[in-house]
C-alpha cells in the first residue's frame, strides 16, 4: 500500500485512511505522511490519534482489501465485518469501493447475505474489473 500512498501523494489526492473505531466501524482520518501511521488494533498501520477525521462523500474512492472477491463483487473478508458495517449495503452517499487482490483472490462465488456490501470494481495486477449489478 505504500506505493499506492505516494503515488496518489504525488498527484495531490487527498490520502485517507481507515481506523478503528467504536462498534466495530471504521473512521477515515487525513495522512500527509505514510511514515505517520501506527500500529493499530490487529497490528495494521492506522492513521495516529489526532489525526483530523473526514466523513467520506459519494465521490470519494476507498481502497478495500480483502481474502477474495468474485465477479459479482462480494467480498470475503477477515471476519470481523468493519467495512460492512461502514458501508452498508443501500447507505445514502456512499463512496466507490475498490477491491485490491492478487489475480489469485479472484474464485467463482463468495459467500454472502444481506448485510455484505459489494465492490463497485476490483484491481489485480492484472486488470481493473467494473462490477455490473
Amino acid at each position: 500500500m505504500g506505493p499506492l500512498f505516494e503515488a496518489l501523494s504525488a498527484s495531490g489526492a487527498v490520502r485517507l485512511l481507515p481506523r478503528t473505531a467504536s462498534g466495530q466501524r471504521l473512521e477515515f482520518a487525513r495522512v500527509e505522511r505514510w511514515e505517520d501511521l501506527r500500529p493499530g488494533r490487529y497490528g495494521v498501520l492506522e492513521p495516529p490519534e489526532g489525526a483530523p477525521l473526514v466523513e467520506l462523500e459519494q465521490d470519494d474512492a476507498v481502497v478495500v482489501p480483502g481474502v477474495a472477491f468474485d465477479p459479482a463483487g462480494h467480498r470475503l473478508g477477515r471476519g470481523k465485518g468493519y467495512y460492512d458495517r461502514t458501508f452498508p449495503p443501500g447507505g445514502e452517499r456512499t463512496p466507490l469501493l475498490f477491491g485490491f487482490a492478487y489475480a489469485f483472490q479472484l474464485v467463482g462465488s463468495v459467500p454472502c447475505g444481506d448485510h455484505d456490501r459489494r465492490v463497485d470494481a476490483i484491481v489485480t495486477e492484472d486488470a481493473l474489473q467494473w462490477v455490473v449489478s
